[in-house]
């Protein structure tokens, strides 16, 4: 085995452990959350600001970002195949970026069915939320909108935006991890998600993110 070998190998290695840790890091601080946190901050917000009007505006900052991924990949994929499957270096960009937020989002969707959390309010068909109905837990596989609190989709959206931002363009990692942080404040805020879902939200957008932006032979360049 070649010296080159080896070295791949160990960082391989060292990428999963990293992955592993991390995962384990995010894992104990939603529990954590959920039993002591969660709650009590909910609890601490929801008298002042539930609904007001600045914490529901911070949340729409995330609303258009998956359609209008959505939109970009479509008129990529168009544009590239009229040119016969050429894309700049932009689009190159474009595409990775659009491809974190749609991949994000489907990925959240698909996690709130699994992990069929309660939401803090009522929001849909009278479900039953903490607030409300004192309900408060997981109850994995429930495919209704109305256990659909983990993890955070808006969150998890901008997260990806930051993530494929920060790597695809160092100089402007600044306005994705913003985004993030002011997307967050308006859903705790709104009381429209629990802490730990927000969380997740953040560390599975972000991660996806950075995924989809190293996509493809060659990296793209900094601005």
């Amino acid at each position: 085995m070649d010296a080159m070998t080896v070295e791949l190998q160990a960082r391989r290695k060292a990428c999963l452990i990293r992955f592993v840790a991390g995962l384990g890091v995010v894992a104990a601080i939603v529990v954590f959350g959920f039993f002591f946190v969660d709650r009590q901050i909910a609890g601490l917000l929801r008298p002042q600001y539930y609904g007001d009007p600045f914490f529901v505006a911070l949340t729409f900052i995330a609303k258009p970002l998956a359609p209008a991924a959505a939109l970009i990949l479509a008129l990529i994929a168009t544009r590239n195949y009229l040119r016969g499957g050429s894309l700049t270096a932009r689009e190159d960009e474009m595409l990775r970026l659009s491809l974190a937020i749609v991949v994000s989002a489907a990925l959240a969707v698909q996690l709130k069915i699994l992990f069929g959390r309660a939401w803090p309010e009522t929001w849909v068909n009278n479900n039953p939320s903490w607030f409300a109905n004192g309900v408060y837990g997981f109850f994995p596989l429930t495919d209704s909108r109305g256990y659909a609190s983990f993890p955070s989709g808006h969150t998890t959206v901008v997260a990806a935006l930051a993530g494929a931002v920060w790597r695809l363009w160092p100089k402007l990692r600044f306005v994705g991890v913003i985004a993030t942080v002011l997307v967050g404040i308006g859903l705790l805020g709104a009381t429209y998600h629990w802490f730990s879902d927000i969380v997740a939200g953040a560390v599975l957008g972000f991660v996806t993110g950075l995924a989809a932006a190293s996509i493809g032979k060659t990296q793209p360049d900094a601005l």
